[in-house]
């Protein structure tokens, strides 16, 4: 009886199989849902799912004998482990016959490839199925359950990187305000992009490029940094869309008295003293991109660093914000993701001295 039952339980791990609702490319955000299944249905019956969530399936051999599934999940991408709660979520704690995932995508820089490359991903399932003999009579004694041999069952896939601009917004007031606390002077955005970035001026096309991003991290918030994204991700589009002045330039600049923010000049020349400069006007900033990307930022022209000059990078969270640059440089260096490549020995502060911009890495 039980050599026949343990073979059974072999016979009918063999028809088990993956079945998912993913066929292609797996796109950011999009939710992979997976189940184990016999190809004989009619020998499972999967009861009280939600209740024990850890031996859901339950199946019914020949004989009558309860059945129970054990199913453990894992993951890889591009050979790497992935760790439940820091690489993805998942339903049921990673166990069970059934289960839905929710992975964090790379995160690559937008416009840097015309065909971003997808990593692989590999889910697998660990299948084990149990029984407990019975006659039908009173037992007397706990059954000693048998225990199926041990099945792997893989599902390969390809997991989509998540483009996000790489921005490095200027702006004249602290704090990201549009207007000054005398509210005479509206602010200004200067956003600066990298010479491949294909961004354009346009702030409502920019809003609608940060919309998106967010509403496909919304949902996978709770893993490593993300959090802290989509709080800074708030900040950037709404202080974006609150400036009375928006400008945009792809590349390095080496001197920010080239940007005309208010009005451009007639040859050259601002005959009424109404043009606006952000050279040596910037007050606060906000830099967003990938992980590992950096920027400098210089208060002389060319990227001399003779009158001072920091630089500012990105960690899990992609975003830094620097809501004011009048503070001492030591107030400045012990802001998370800023170094001070050289001070400004003149004044000890950094102040509204930017005079050019060059990214780094």
């Amino acid at each position: 009886m039980l050599l026949n039952l343990k073979n059974q339980l072999d016979a009918l791990t063999d028809t088990l199989h993956l079945v998912s609702n993913v066929a292609g490319p797996v796109e950011p955000g999009q939710k992979v849902e997976l189940e184990v299944v016999s190809g004989a249905p009619d020998l499972f019956a999967t009861v009280n799912a939600l209740d024990n969530p850890v031996l859901a399936g339950t199946a019914q051999l020949l004989t009558q004998v309860p059945v129970e599934i054990q199913v453990t999940w894992s993951v890889t991408l591009n050979g790497k482990p992935l760790k439940s709660g820091t690489d993805f979520l998942a339903t049921n704690n990673v166990e069970g016959p059934s289960v839905a995932f929710l992975f964090k995508p790379e995160f690559i820089d937008l416009g840097f490839s015309k065909n971003p490359f997808p990593a692989r991903l590999v889910i697998k399932a660990t299948v084990r199925l149990r029984a407990w003999p019975t006659n039908g009579a009173i037992a007397t004694a706990i059954p000693t359950a048998q225990v199926s041999k041990d099945i792997t069952l893989e599902l390969p896939l390809s997991l989509m990187p998540l483009e996000i601009p790489t921005i490095l917004a200027l702006f004249r007031n602290e704090q990201f305000r549009a207007l000054p606390d005398d509210n005479l002077d509206g602010g200004f955005v200067l956003m600066v992009v990298p010479s491949y970035s294909y961004l354009q001026g346009l702030t409502e096309q920019m809003n609608d490029l940060l919309v998106k991003i967010d509403e496909v991290v919304r949902p996978i918030r709770t893993l490593l940094g993300l959090a802290a994204f989509l709080s800074g991700l708030t900040i950037l589009r709404q202080a974006l869309s609150a400036q009375p002045m928006v400008r945009l330039r792809h590349g390095d600049i080496d001197d920010l008295t080239d940007i005309h923010m208010r009005v451009e000049t007639l040859f050259g020349a601002d005959l009424l003293n109404r043009d606006l400069r952000p050279n040596d006007r910037v007050s606060s900033l906000i830099f967003m991109a990938p992980k590992g990307r950096k920027v400098g930022c210089y208060n002389d022209q060319n990227q001399a660093e003779g009158e001072g000059a920091f630089a500012v990078d990105v960690g899990d969270e992609m975003i830094t914000l620097i809501p004011s640059l009048r503070v001492s440089i030591a107030e400045l260096e012990a802001q998370p993701h800023v170094e001070v490549l050289k001070p400004d020995n003149d004044s000890n502060r950094f102040d509204d001295s930017m005079s050019s911009v060059q990214f780094l890495d």
